[in-house]
Formats: C-alpha cells, structure tokens, sequence
C-alpha cells in the first residue's frame, strides 16, 4: 500500500489507509454466508479470517471471526 501511494504512516488511526477484502466466499445462502476476509493497514500491518455471517432481522449480522493469521 505504502507503494501504491494509499498509506498515510503520519496519522494515529485507522483511517489513513486500510484495504478490507473478500478473499473466497466460502458458502453461501439465503441465511447464511461464510467467507474468507483480509484486511491490510496502512501497508503495514494484515490479518486474515474465517467470517460467518447470519442473515436476521433483515440484514447480516457477524456471527463469528475466526483469526487465520496475522502480519
């Protein structure tokens, strides 16, 4: 990121530069979606997860966050 131009090291919060993805939905349905997600932090800094998400109350809602690593 820091290479790309979008990290701003300078500032003390988040907002200076995090790259969230959607790395592999997983499973998927009507209910129910689990997804592998990653995000990045002003270049330098990552973590991955196992995300499940539930549909309720119309909308999606975080049910679990499984760590799979971290940089």
């Amino acid at each position: 990121l820091k290479r790309l131009g979008l990290c701003t090291p300078f500032r003390k919060d988040l907002r200076g530069g995090i790259l969230l993805a959607i790395d592999e939905v997983i499973e998927i349905t009507n209910e129910k979606a689990i997804l592998e997600v990653s995000y990045h932090v002003s270049g330098l800094g990552a973590g991955g997860f196992i995300c499940t998400l539930a549909y309720k109350d119309n909308r999606w809602q975080v049910e679990s966050l499984d760590p799979t690593y971290i940089a």
